[in-house]
């Protein structure tokens, strides 16, 4: 399958489905092609046949040697002017030697309103040669009011079962034909549907990878977004668009619509899924409701799995039916326990629990189980086929098999085994011993050095998690691990010395969080500091780690008498051991006479690797410490000051140039809002943690290298648009040698606005800002504002229609009208997913420039190259993207405030221009005598078709009189509201017509200009 899409995310994209037998071959066997086309990014899914469905009565030609032949595609279907209908899809093959009677069909209906339509998809008169799929009680009501519906057939794989040798191609035909039935089925009745798209790859391709040429059969490499619908009651279905990796690692995508009827959509929302086949999900807010499994899902939060994921047991036997080449099953409740007492225990699958033809992976003895809370987790993993009949290779003697049995399945191609439990071993405790066999590419590791068993020892702890499990690799040239054994797990490697070397010390540092004072102390590889209770914090205590300074005198030398500790991972995917220190503790250590000579060791043999090499009693490593004499500097900051638009939940960072010593951490730091998303000033406190770090190696930041850092966290995630202030406090900021920083640092920046609510949005100079009503858009995001057009290109507007469109101001007659590009500004929102969304504003938002900096004290403000313009003429332009011209929109400007506004328009450039200013005494109305006879054709019904005054001040009013002395009509202009198509210093008497609305009689008139410089009168003629 393949696809293309313009670069730039607009367009559509055309999706070719194409067929292929089992082993790839496409020439003479592709069908005719069926373009879909979907919309652009950023908007509902869907999917609308544009030619007619090429494959009724379709022949395919298969090889002989083809053993199974995959198949997909849609079928859009007009719906007849009825309420009911059964749909039928006949498979048939033209030759003896091909079984197909037991081949499967996956589908789904969905209507191009994108409402749900349900139906039971049977087989009917299955034969040798031939199947009928008929889709049964399909449930849709014309009170929905579509016309088309698209029928879905995914994956559908045909098991070739081939009864003799042949020696030519067999035939496949695949017809479509619709039948109408008698039974009407409202749709608002429904309460579940689901539906997939998108390719699943059976075909078991080898050796693909990113860089592959041959991509033919996969997915669109297009990217799309999903969006929730909501019905007031909380129902409607929500489109998830998921990125799945099939067995070799290549990107496949998959689409599962969920819905739900009546239940609060926030509860049951998924926000990250991953598939590993077809399925379909009932989403229940109910924790005590199960999830109806008929597919695989596993439930992410990062690469921690989260909360309850519940299964109807009952439907196990369902899923035997998936065809698929990966299949994986996890089960875990929500609790961070595992298997549930009186509800979980009765889980038993079948013999029929058969994918692939693989052999069952059978769990008994479930009844048994015992709960507990830490260690009851349970993982069941289907992958792929088998290719041999090799035994399996798995030791289980290690296993108490009175709590646990898992029998008789490996992959041997994939290299993943799932094992698990607490205490698996009788005589070794948190112990179990795998017997691995390396058969082929993929297959789980090997370890055969120095002439060894080829076993693998595993050392798993509950302290490391709240299940202490971990990934193995499969050993490289280097001795460690990389694709191969996966043993349930919070997803980090673990090294292993196949060396007889001693493990090192390669670095450590001490951290302040709070009150919580710890040292860090990283290995080379990972270690074995457990015993049955997780960690051996006896022998640490008594033989771990001390901690010297250089004259290695008595006073100066201490073991470290820690608290507790625990084992994380550090960059390098090695242990990391963190002890926990008592203040008491760590102000005696750092008040030792010279604090920049500090190191640690080991003080005993305690302390071994995976393969029982102690570490070296002399290996020492220094906590790096610079102690100076000058103030602590700050290298780097984050986010910037003045910043616009940064996540609500990000930490703050301040970096120094040498390392501190702060007990107090809280004491450091203080957080203010100081205004709303509506711009009123506030002056609230923000709570939160902070973070104290000192580097062992320096840190090298954008300013300098940094030896230290402070870190506040916020308790809560702050508001939408909210001006944020962040102060240190200098005499809280002190070195190893209590030198104060000189004095406080203030920054401040604004958070990413919550498009809910009203937003008053400024750029970061503040020179620009918007006011947005909430609502205006759906999704979450941020306004971005470039400034300084265009010595900052635009971003998201075209550079060709910003050009184009001051090329037209240059050749007007007006020096004073020209862009300010001071006051130029690109406004664009762009979503959280990256994608930027144009927008037409029906509720009108409003822009504010204020040009306070480039104004003179006498109102004028200067545009390099052109003469000054007045204040009072400034106008706000948006820039037309189609037309490629300016358009005026009706502005206001605050002299006092020095502040022009105008309407939203749309998302684009939006600019100032000013105005020339005149005297009245220049004043004058044209054309002079009027006669409407002789008025051009392209004027007439225009503005331009009446009598125009020109050259007027920036705000007067006009009267007209008869020679009698009868007031006519009064005109009033203002450069900063002009009437439609005037400028500035001109207004239009237009229609002719006095202040009765009746048009002026032929004859002479006089007029009066008046304004602050004076008043101008004339005459003016009208001939009809």
């Amino acid at each position: 399958m393949s696809a293309d899409q313009r670069r730039d995310g607009s367009g559509l994209v055309d999706i070719v489905f194409e067929a292929y037998d089992n082993d790839k071959d496409t020439a003479n066997y592709l069908l005719d092609e069926c373009y879909y086309r979907i919309g652009p990014e950023g908007t509902n899914i869907s999917m609308t046949p544009v030619q007619d469905d090429p494959f009724h009565d379709t022949t395919l030609s298969l090889k002989p040697e083809a053993s199974q032949f995959t198949f997909v595609w849609n079928a859009g279907i007009d719906i007849p002017d009825s309420d009911h209908s059964d749909i039928y899809v006949a498979l048939s093959i033209s030759d003896n030697s091909i079984d197909i009677s037991s081949s499967p069909l996956f589908g789904a209906i969905r209507t191009d309103t994108s409402k749900p339509i349900t139906g039971a998809l049977n087989a009917t008169n299955p034969s040798a040669n031939s199947i009928d799929w008929m889709w049964t009680e399909v449930n849709y009501s014309m009170e929905q009011n579509f016309s088309h519906y698209e029928l879905w057939y995914s994956s559908i794989g045909v098991d070739c079962v081939l009864n003799k040798d042949i020696e030519n191609a067999s035939y496949l035909t695949i017809s479509e034909r619709t039948t109408i039935s008698t039974t009407t089925f409202n749709l608002s009745e429904m309460s579940n549907y689901w539906g997939v798209i998108w390719v699943y790859d059976t075909f078991g391709y080898e050796n693909h990878s990113s860089t592959d040429s041959d991509r033919t059969g996969y997915p669109p490499e297009a990217s799309f977004t999903h969006t929730p619908i909501h019905a007031e009651d909380g129902s409607g279905y929500f489109e998830v668009l998921t990125e799945v990796t099939d067995k070799d690692g290549d990107l496949l995508r998959m689409r599962i619509e969920y819905s739900l009827n009546g239940q609060n959509w926030e509860k049951a929302s998924i926000d990250s899924v991953v598939i590993s086949s077809y399925g379909a999900v009932t989403v229940s807010s109910n924790p005590e409701d199960y999830y109806q499994l008929n597919g695989i899902l596993t439930r992410y939060d990062g690469e921690v799995v989260t909360n309850s994921i519940y299964f109807n047991w009952k439907s196990m036997e369902d899923v035997g039916r998936l065809y698929s080449e990966n299949v994986l099953l996890r089960i875990k409740t929500n609790d961070g326990g595992g298997i549930r007492p009186g509800i979980d225990s009765q889980f038993v699958l079948s013999e029929e629990f058969l994918l692939n033809n693989s052999r069952p992976l059978l769990l008994k003895n479930t009844a048994d189980l015992s709960y507990s809370h830490k260690n009851s987790l349970m993982k069941l993993a289907f992958i792929g086929e088998h290719h041999d009949d090799t035994e399996p290779v798995i030791d289980f003697e290690s296993i108490d098999l009175e709590r646990f049995v898992i029998y008789d399945d490996i992959d041997y191609e994939h290299g993943m085994i799932w094992l698990t439990g607490a205490k698996l071993s009788s005589s070794t405790p948190n112990r179990f011993d795998i017997k691995l066999t390396r058969e082929q590419r993929n297959m789980i590791a090997r370890w055969d050095a120095d002439n060894k068993e080829p076993y693998l020892k595993l050392l798993s702890s509950a302290a490391a998690d709240n299940f202490g499990n971990y990934t193995l690799y499969e050993p490289d040239s280097a001795g460690f691990f990389e694709d191969g054994l996966s043993i349930a797990g919070f997803k980090t490697h673990l090294y292993w010395n196949w060396d007889r070397t001693s493990p090192e010390i390669k670095g450590a540092t001490y951290t302040i969080s709070g009150g919580d004072i710890r040292l860090e102390i990283y290995f080379s590889e990972d270690m074995n500091i457990w015993d049955d209770q997780g960690m051996n914090k006896t022998a640490f205590q008594l033989e771990g780690f001390s901690i010297h300074n250089s004259s290695d005198s008595d006073s100066q030398y201490r073991e470290i008498n820690h608290e507790n500790y625990r084992v994380i991972k550090n960059a390098y995917d090695t242990d990391t051991l963190v002890l926990a220190i008592s203040p008491e503790e760590h102000s005696h250590i750092w008040s030792w006479p010279d604090p920049s000579n500090i190191f640690i060791s080991v003080n005993g043999s305690a302390i071994s690797d995976l393969s029982g090499n102690p570490i070296d009693p002399l290996d020492r490593f220094p906590i790096d410490v610079v102690v100076s004499t000058d103030a602590p500097k700050i290298v780097y900051y984050k986010p910037e000051n003045f910043s616009t638009n940064i996540p609500r939940v990000q930490p703050v960072c301040f970096a120094f140039d040498q390392n501190l010593k702060i007990t107090q951490a809280l004491e450091t730091i203080r957080m203010r809002q100081l205004s709303d998303a509506d711009g009123k000033a506030l002056n609230l406190p923000i709570t939160g943690r902070i973070q104290v770090n000192n580097f062992t190696a320096p840190l090298e930041t954008e300013w300098g290298i940094a030896l230290s850092s402070l870190t506040f966290i916020p308790d809560y995630q702050l508001p939408g648009n909210a001006l944020i202030e962040v102060e240190l406090l200098a005499d809280k900021i002190l070195t190893l040698a209590n030198i104060a920083m000189e004095e406080n640092f203030i920054i401040s920046y604004r958070t990413q606005m919550d498009t809910s609510e009203n937003n008053l949005v400024f750029s970061s100079s503040n020179r620009t800002s918007l006011r947005i009503p909430g609502g205006i858009f759906n999704v979450d995001g941020m306004i971005d504002i470039v400034e300084n057009i265009p010595s900052n290109q635009p971003i998201y507007s075209p550079v060709r229609a910003f050009h184009s469109a001051n090329s037209l101001e240059k050749n007007w007659d007006d020096p004073f009208h020209y862009p300010f590009e001071e006051l130029t500004s690109e406004i664009t929102f762009v979503s959280t997913s990256g994608i930027a969304i144009s927008k037409i504003f029906e509720n009108f938002g409003e822009i504010f420039f204020d040009y306070s900096g480039i104004v003179s004290d006498d109102g004028y403000l200067a545009n390099p190259g052109r003469p000054p313009v007045k204040e009072n003429t400034l106008k706000i332009y948006w820039l037309n993207e189609l037309a490629e011209s300016w358009v005026p929109l009706v502005s206001s400007v605050n002299t006092e405030k020095k502040i022009v506004s105008a309407p939203l328009r749309s998302l684009s450039i939006y600019t100032v221009m000013g105005g020339k200013t005149y005297s009245t005494d220049q004043a004058h109305p044209y054309p002079v005598p009027y006669k409407p006879s002789e008025i051009p054709a392209e004027l007439v019904g225009t503005p331009r078709s009446g009598i125009t005054f020109t050259n007027l001040p920036s705000d007067c009013k006009i009267e007209i009189y008869t020679i009698g002395g009868r007031l006519v009509a009064e005109l009033s202009h203002s450069d900063s509201n002009l009437s439609v198509g005037a400028q500035p210093g001109q207004t239009f008497w237009s229609p002719v017509e006095n202040k009765q609305g009746k048009s002026v009689a032929s004859g002479t008139y006089l007029y009066l200009i008046k304004s602050e410089s004076g008043v101008k009168s004339g005459k003016l003629m009208i001939i009809r």
